[in-house]
């Protein structure tokens, strides 16, 4: 019936035809009354008012509204179907969402909160506001719903004592840490603060319970006091006048399944005249296990909700969408008996549980655009169904056989309910099943007494005997002596309680099966892999001690993209396979020497891990040699250096160089080895060595090699046929590589160990192939036979490749005739190049499937194959048109310095790479000639011959020799060489240096002086080239050269191929990543281009072409999976141009009258700041992308001068502080850029971003034309412009304009200080527009010719103001807001400042429309890491907070907030173009508490630190002669003297020092407090006072005194003191570094402070982002793996301290606590921050 009325015309129909019973009444319906009812939260943007009650009527904003609901619980629907409903919702005319917000979902176990995936309540809402409803949120705690336990915890039900929904203690502190949780999320989505929640359902149905009077009032106190206080600062209990109006307003709302009138007349008897809300209608009800399904009446449904109409109530529908109770989260009724709830949640709701529409869906929503008068909604098609083929179950397992995989059993004298089973960290068990044990020696009568909650089954044995439900009582009619029973709960044999019970059988020998065993099944291990004979005499390998056969396919982690691993290891364990086997290469693990590389795709741990998830055991093989067609065989070439040296033998050089390799590589693999629990079951001794055998000695040397450092699984060699001889080892055993099956291959390999069972190592798919020839396959018929009879004579086996993937890069090696491997290692593999199933794949899964083994074998192995995964999908983007290009020798003033050297030398032997050489790639040779004549040259591998910049000839191997015509004087020949691949295989890999290797001469004259360039074209190569001035491309050009284009991808990136037919010879690169060669001469085509490595929008495409000539090069390259559409040229529209590199810039951005011109176009800039150096370096794309997903088109960001030089003359922009790399990646994103590179920024950091060692001058006058200022500045500007230069418009880049200092007006110091600054920016070569920036207080003073001003404000009235005054300063120019403050800063012992998401919006609003460009600051403030923090001194002191949140349009972590969303539909309305999606929130993640185990007091700690600086008198930290004689800018110092006598201590100190007698704490001194009273002591006392550093002033006139420290003289009794020791405790890396594990101790009971404190921090493998919080520490500083989290101070208003993901490791982590005075007992970690009690910002 159902499926019939789910097709749409027979909705339509049934539906009118029920509309038609109803037509009579609509005469009654009001009409035109109820347009406000469709007022959407997106509409109403003055938000005075929340909804009220007014009289008998709700208002929203001032105006009538009434509720028409429905109820949607998010946690029944896939996430993915949430806005699919919501929509629907909205178009059948409900204007408010209704949800329930389950407590067991979101904190499942004490403490621990899930608000991620599906039950990310805040996504679910955001999802309601855009599509235009109001949210009502049903809070509980007590939701009903028919959850489990009414979505209570179960863990509350272990306390014996608990009362729930009560005000029971135990029952309200629970409650309170779980409101402090979720109120914090959902306050911001408060209708006053620009968000859809319009009202707050306390409790529910607690009429029906009624067990406490006091409990409803609590509930309601509790949820106003956490909305009131905001982020959960509970400091103290709110009165009732406290609490604002709208909250103290309580509504009852009634539940009811038909309109009663007397119902609503008690309701107005009991709160007065008052809007009516029916909280839950519904005419129909949840069914439930063996009752009959309810269905509602149409009829009767209608005439309610027309009759509620014409009452006037407001009314939620239960449930529109019911959805599915996945899982166990379906709850209970108990009536006449125990019901449990069904799965389905469908509830005949107006949308089935599928989503589908119901027939009266379409009633309800012709019956409500008739009453709202509002025209018809477009509603959604009905999400496709369909019907798949029945599931044939092939396998099964019993549960007895499941149980040894389980975690070991609870022992107990007697049962125990599921919830007080001690699991899940102490929280109990929620769902399921458990099961109980115990041993019976006699039959009887079994009862259960009543206590069998909810079914139990009984067993005897494995044999199931009967049911117990509620009291029962079974008869055992057999006897055993000895048995097993399972029962449930609290059981009685005979009426005698049964003792002793274990919730878990004791292990079974069941029959092993290589099939099933997996590495995470496999828990008790004490055998490895070994090997065993039957009785006769066949040999076998055993796993654990039973049969075990190897079926391996190989797949090469570093020819994968790393977000492939999965995708084809998976694919690998679907086909039947049970183990992976890998290579190790060497050369890409260590390519210079020493220097190690195992991150993003070499991350070998990674992968074996992965491999061990999936199910798979691993082979590895480490070489050192590996050959695999892989460069010199996967041998660093910088061992070619050595010209004594001889590789894979025992030479001193070589084995010296494999031991460091080795002892860096082997401690990564000892833990993943079988013994240790993980999935390595076998290790390859080097490879295939028979074939090489030039040092007898050497296999021997290898194999202890691995052993001594800790290698213990089992040990193989492999080899060809001809070479297995030679190439064996005693104590490993031998394998064979073969083509195919044939029997003489293993007659040798029988004839040397005849004991052992047979492992074909390599077993060969197919073949690689070489430039110039054709590709090879081979037959899957041939593959099914060999493979049908290794499973015959039980051969193990490992398919070479199973996926071959691709030689990325110049990875590619040779065969020993020089033929060069290509790019592409498909191999005819079983997957091909892109992971795509071939028919070899299906035949091989078939025969897995079902296979059988003989003679000693006999056993039937039947595989449990795994679903198939889904083929990665393949795109076809448009064609690219390569418009610009760069000649190769005009990219040669961008690299490296060049080496000269008076011979040429190979790239092996060239001094760079420290001392490594270059390892691939191409070298570029030249000299002078003044002759011409016969030119030759030794050449490896190829060679370009240049006279000048013109071609004359080619040189290879082959050729040495080549005519140079005759020239006049003297001219340039450059040789450019190119290592195509070094020999992989043979003994003459020892001869494979690369470039020239020898002498080269002219007519016999040896030619001197060269100058050589290195061309190895990393990614670093590439960032050199963005900054050279690319020219559009010529028609056609002859030579080398470099050509650049954009490919356009969608918002989810795939795979796809580039197809270069039309070129000769060269290399692809994407985004900077070296997808390998490509050769007209073949066979490969197409180069395969990964979908992961590609960005959403624009990607940068860079082709060098090698061998253009003017015949063939069509600058147009396709990417594509069949077909090809090469285009002739690219059209730019300006109006929505994008910075990408190297478009043809020329006007840059200028004024015209009131408008901005970006080229010929208008252009208003929408900016945001991101300040780089605030943010993980790691995190800066996500932040972008949210930005440009917002709708702006222009980053901001101030340049830290303190931060890139924090010595004379030592600059830093590395890591965090790339700004290059910064500014690069907004381009690659779409974003253009204004730079404010100061040198004074403000921005709240410490000194406005100046260095401190301008303090040393005890004249400085900052931010003036004074010598020492301007001398400092022009040394900064000489380094930092240099980079910046390359970046702007006019050369390129994405900057559009440049300011010039920062709020000067509001200093004025000297006059001419900011023309000053303005020409240091222009002599530099700043070409593009200059700004200033001001506030109110500085407009005028801060203008200066030539430069636009702008303004800075916060307010629309600021805004009327300010214009007025720019356009009597600067006439008609255009108009920008240069920091529009979207919040502000906190300070310590303050508020937390926020600023209402509505208000922003209608000055952001106003500002636009008023013609202007504005800048949100902040658009993402992110964190004062470390100390940088600066302060504000004008009445008091006060130090900025670590964090910088700003309450910014996103959070301090990037979350979104409400401002996002509504600027980014401002913003989008604005554009009219349709914005990128935004990315995807970075999970966060509730670790485990840290409990610091070790401590180090500072007075012991002192003693392992430099020695103290002595000095007469007290030097401030500026000053001190420490950091090359830079003195110390930030953190503590420590003084040190002897006094003799009490009395009053006095001095300045700055910013707040701890005064100490010797080591007793007696008060401190600061700002406000100078002087201290030094208690009587007798004879001579250490006085020790420890300064901190709290912050410099960033703002205001007094900056050139931020001095720190002890300024001045220390007196005591007015008499100063001398002999000062001082330390300097600047707590940096290098700090930490003194203090080895042998210094700390074990925390004493009562520790000595200030002190260090060491605990670890456990990460799974997938370290996300946190916020720790310390309860119980009072002030000190944080550090994570040597990286300084920042300061924390129990004053507030900051909680909690920001922790990236991106800096914690898997595994363990070090914490490092500084306490000042008193610590507390662990440090916890939390999904949200807390920043402090909200005030809003005036």
């Amino acid at each position: 019936m159902w499926t019939f009325l789910g097709r749409p015309e027979c909705i339509l129909y049934l539906s009118s035809a029920l509309s038609v019973m109803v037509e009579p009444i609509y005469n009654k319906l009001p009409r035109n009354r109820l347009n406000q009812t469709h007022l959407t939260p997106s509409l109403l943007v003055t938000r005075e008012a929340g909804l009220k009650v007014e009289g008998s009527q709700f208002t929203l904003g001032g105006s009538p509204f009434r509720i028409i609901s429905g109820t949607i619980d998010y946690f029944r629907i896939p996430r993915q179907n949430w806005r699919i409903s919501l929509r629907k919702m909205q178009s059948c005319g409900f204007n408010t969402l209704t949800t329930h917000i389950p407590w067991n979902l979101h904190e499942p176990a004490v403490g621990q909160f899930h608000f991620t995936e599906n039950l990310d309540l805040l996504t679910f809402i955001t999802l309601a506001s855009e599509e235009g409803l109001w949210v009502i949120l049903c809070v509980g705690p007590y939701v009903g719903s028919d959850l489990d336990l009414g979505g209570l915890p179960s863990w509350l039900l272990k306390d014996p004592n608990m009362k729930l929904r009560t005000t029971y203690k135990g029952f309200t502190t629970a409650m309170n840490r779980y409101f402090d949780q979720l109120v914090p999320r959902i306050a911001q989505f408060q209708y006053g603060k620009g968000g859809p929640i319009i009202a707050v359902q306390i409790e529910n149905e607690y009429g029906s319970y009624y067990m406490d009077r006091k409990y409803m009032a609590y509930v309601k106190m509790s949820l106003e006091q956490a909305i009131y206080q905001f982020r959960g600062q509970l400091i103290k209990r709110l009165s009732e006048t406290e609490v604002p109006h709208y909250w103290r307003r309580m509504l009852a709302t009634v539940h009811m399944k038909n309109i009663k009138k007397k119902t609503y007349e008690d309701l107005n008897a009991i709160q007065g005249r008052s809007p009516i809300l029916m909280m839950v209608y519904t005419t129909n009800s949840f069914d439930t296990w063996g009752a009959l399904r309810h269905f509602g009446d149409p009829q009767m449904l209608m005439k309610d909700v027309q009759e509620m109409f014409i009452l006037g109530f407001s009314f939620n529908f239960y449930m529109f969408h019911g959805g599915t109770n996945f899982g166990f989260i379906g709850g209970a009724q108990y009536s006449d008996g125990y019901q449990p709830v069904v799965t389905s949640y469908d509830y005949s709701a107006l949308l089935a549980e599928d989503g589908s529409y119901m027939p009266e869906y379409v009633m309800f929503q012709e019956l409500f655009h008739y009453v709202t008068d509002v025209s018809t909604i477009i509603q959604p098609k009905a999400t496709q169904k369909t019907a798949y083929r029945p599931l044939i179950f092939l396998y099964f397992m019993t549960l007895w056989d499941v149980l040894p995989h389980l975690d070991l059993p609870i022992k107990s004298v007697k049962p125990i309910p599921m919830e007080l089973l001690p699991v899940n960290q102490g929280n109990g068990q929620s769902f399921g099943y458990t099961l109980y044990e115990t041993i019976i020696f006699n039959g009887g009568s079994l009862t259960s007494q009543g206590h069998v909650q909810d079914r139990g089954q009984t067993c005897l044995g494995g044999f199931r005997t009967s049911i117990l439900t509620g009291y029962s009582r079974v008869d055992c009619f057999c006897y055993f002596k000895f048995g097993y029973v399972d029962i449930s709960d609290k059981l009685a044999k005979n009426d005698q309680q049964m003792n002793k019970l274990s919730t878990r059988r004791k292990k079974a020998n069941a029959r092993f099966s290589w099939s099933h065993l997996t590495p995470f099944q496999l828990k008790g291990r004490s055998v490895g892999l070994s090997t065993r004979n039957n009785a006769h005499g066949k040999a076998y390998f055993t796993l654990e001690g039973q049969k075990f056969m190897i079926v391996g396919g190989s797949i090469h982690y570093f020819r994968v993209p790393r977000e492939y691993w999965e995708d084809r290891l998976l694919k690998l364990r679907a086909c039947g396979f049970n183990t992976v086997t890998t290579y190790i290469p060497w050369n890409l693990h260590e390519q210079e020497m020493g220097k190690f590389d195992f991150s993003e795709i070499l991350d070998l741990e990674a992968y074996v891990l992965l491999a061990a998830r999936i199910g798979l055991w691993v082979i590895l093989r480490p070489g050192p040699y590996i050959c695999a067609e892989v460069d010199l065989g996967g041998l660093p070439s910088w061992l070619l250096r050595n010209p004594n040296s001889r590789l894979r033998s025992t030479h001193r050089s070589f084995v010296k160089a494999v031991d460091r390799y080795f002892d860096h590589l082997i401690p990564r693999l000892l833990p993943l080895q079988y013994h240790h629990g993980g999935p390595v079951i076998a290790i390859q001794v080097e490879n295939e060595y028979g074939s090489y055998n030039v040092d007898p000695n050497y296999m021997e040397y290898i194999k202890k090699a691995l052993i001594k450092r800790g290698i213990v699984e089992f040990l193989l060699t492999s080899d060809n046929v001809k070479g297995i001889k030679m190439g064996s080892v005693k104590g490993a055993l031998t394998t064979i590589n073969i083509a195919s099956f044939v029997t003489n291959s293993f007659i040798k390999l029988l004839q040397m160990q005849n004991d052992q069972p047979i492992m074909v190592m390599e077993y060969w798919t197919g073949w690689y192939d070489t430039w110039g020839n054709k590709h090879c396959v081979k037959r899957t018929k041939e593959i099914q036979h060999a493979v049908s009879r290794f499973i015959k004579y039980g051969i193990s086996f490992n398919m070479y490749m199973f996926h071959g993937g691709t030689n990325f890069g110049f990875i590619n090696g040779a065969s020993y005739e020089h033929l060069r491997v290509v790019t592409s290692y498909d191999y005819d593999a079983v997957l091909t190049e892109a992971g795509d199933y071939t028919y070899k794949y299906f035949k091989l899964r078939k025969m897995f499937a079902s296979a059988t083994g003989d003679g000693e074998l006999q056993y039937y192995v039947s595989l449990k194959l795994h679903q198939l995964p889904n083929l990665t999908p393949k795109t076809v983007y448009p064609s690219v048109a390569l418009f610009f290009y760069l000649p190769l020798f005009d990219i040669l003033p961008y690299l490296n310095e060049p080496v000269m050297l008076y011979t040429p030398v190979s790239m092996e032997n060239l001094p760079i790479n420290n001392g490594s050489g270059q390892p691939f790639g191409l070298v570029l040779y030249e000299t002078s000639i003044c002759s011409g004549g016969q030119l030759h040259a030794s050449v490896y591998d190829s060679a370009q011959v240049f006279l000048n910049d013109t071609n004359i000839g080619y040189l290879d191997n082959n050729i040495n020799d080549l005519d140079i015509p005759e020239i006049q004087g003297c001219h340039l020949l450059r040789i450019l060489v190119e290592n195509q691949g070094r020999i992989n295989f043979s003994g003459q890999m020892q001869y494979e240096q690369k470039g020239l290797n020898e002498d080269i001469s002219i007519n016999n004259i040896l030619l001197r002086n060269f100058t050589i360039y290195s061309l190895d074209m990393k990614m670093y190569f590439f960032k050199r080239l963005r900054s050279a001035t690319w020219k559009l491309a010529p028609k056609y050009y002859v030579g080398p050269a470099f050509y650049w284009g954009t490919l356009k991808a969608d918002s989810s990136p795939k795979d796809t191929f580039l197809d270069l037919s039309n070129w000769h010879y060269g290399f692809v690169f994407i985004n900077g990543r070296n997808l390998g060669r490509y050769q007209d001469i073949g066979p490969q085509r197409t180069l395969y281009l990964p979908g992961p490595w590609l960005l959403p929008g624009n990607n940068e495409i860079i082709v060098f072409e090698n061998l253009c000539d003017s015949s063939s090069l069509k600058p147009a390259m396709a990417a594509r999976t069949q077909q090809v559409e090469l285009i002739n040229r690219m059209l730019l529209n300006w109006s929505t141009v994008l910075p990408l590199w190297f478009q043809p810039q020329r006007l840059g951005l200028r004024t015209k009258g009131p408008d901005f011109m970006l080229e010929d176009s208008t252009f208003q800039i929408w900016g945001g700041s991101i300040h780089y150096f605030r943010v993980p370096r790691e995190y800066w794309k996500d932040r972008l992308l949210k930005l440009k997903a917002c709708g702006l088109n222009t980053l901001t960001t101030y340049v830290p001068w303190n931060l890139h030089e924090p010595e004379r003359g030592k600059f830093d922009f590395s890591g965090n502080l790339d700004l290059e790399a910064f500014i690069q990646l907004a381009a690659k994103i779409g974003l253009y850029v204004i730079l404010r590179p100061g040198p004074y920024i403000c921005s709240e950091i410490d000194l406005g971003g100046l260095p401190s060692w301008l303090l040393q001058d005890p004249d400085m006058k900052l931010r003036t034309t004074y010598s020492g200022f301007i001398k400092a500045v022009d040394l900064y500007f000489d380094h930092l412009m240099s980079r910046v230069v390359p970046l702007q418009y006019k050369h390129g880049g994405p900057i559009i304009a440049v300011q010039v200092e920062n709020e000067y007006g509001s200093y004025d110091k000297d006059h001419a200080y900011m023309p000053y600054i303005k020409k240091a920016l222009q002599d530099r070569g700043i070409i593009e527009m200059l700004l200033t920036s001001d506030n109110k207080d500085g407009l005028q003073k801060g203008v200066i010719d030539g430069v636009l001003a702008t303004i800075n404000l916060q307010s629309q009235q600021e805004l009327k103001a300010l214009n007025s005054v720019l356009l009597s300063i600067q006439g008609i120019q255009p108009k920008m807001v240069m920091e529009y403050w979207t919040g502000w800063f906190d300070s310590w012992g303050g508020h937390h400042n926020i600023l209402d998401s509505s208000e922003v919006l209608q000055t952001v609003s106003a500002i636009i429309k008023s013609g202007s460009s504005i800048n949100l600051y902040m658009f993402h403030g992110g964190t004062n890491f470390g100390f940088i923090n600066g302060a504000m001194h004008f009445n008091d002191y006060k130090a900025d907070v670590t964090s910088y949140d700003y309450d910014a349009v996103l959070t301090e972590a990037g979350d979104y907030t409400a401002k996002y969303t509504k600027l980014r539909q401002l913003f989008g309305s604005f554009s009219g173009i349709s914005l990128p999606p935004p990315p995807e929130l970075i999970p966060k993640m509730i670790y485990e508490p840290v409990r610091p185990s070790f401590y180090l007091s500072l007075w012991d700690a002192i003693l392992f630190l430099d020695d103290p600086f002595k000095s007469e008198i007290p030097v401030n930290m500026e000053n001190l002669p420490v950091n090359n004689g830079n003195g110390q800018a930030f953190g503590y110092v420590l003084y040190e003297t002897t006094i003799f006598s009490s009395g009053v201590l006095s001095g300045l100190v700055r910013d707040r020092g701890q005064v100490f007698l010797n080591r007793v704490s007696i008060g401190f001194l600061d700002y406000k407090t100078t002087k201290i009273n030094i208690p009587l002591t007798q004879g001579y006392t250490m006085l020790r006072i420890l300064v901190e550093n709290r912050g410099r002033v960033n703002y205001g006139n007094n900056i050139d005194t931020q001095r720190k420290g002890l300024i001045g003289n220390l007196y005591l009794n007015n008499s100063p003191l001398k002999n000062f020791k001082i330390y300097s405790l600047d707590m940096s890396k290098q700090f930490f570094q003194r203090f080895n594990a042998d210094k700390w101790s074990l925390i004493p009971k009562e520790p000595t402070f200030p002190a260090f404190f060491l605990g670890a921090l456990s990460v799974g493998i997938y370290p996300s982002d946190t916020f720790l919080k310390l309860e119980g520490w009072v002030k000190g500083v944080v550090f994570v793996n040597d990286q300084n989290l920042g300061r924390y101070w129990n004053i507030g208003p900051q909680e909690t301290l920001y922790l990236p993901g991106v800096w914690l490791d898997k595994g363990l982590n070090k914490v490092i606590i500084f306490e000042e005075t008193m610590a507390g007992s662990m440090i916890q970690s939390t999904e949200t921050p807390y920043l402090g009690r909200n005030y809003y910002v005036n």
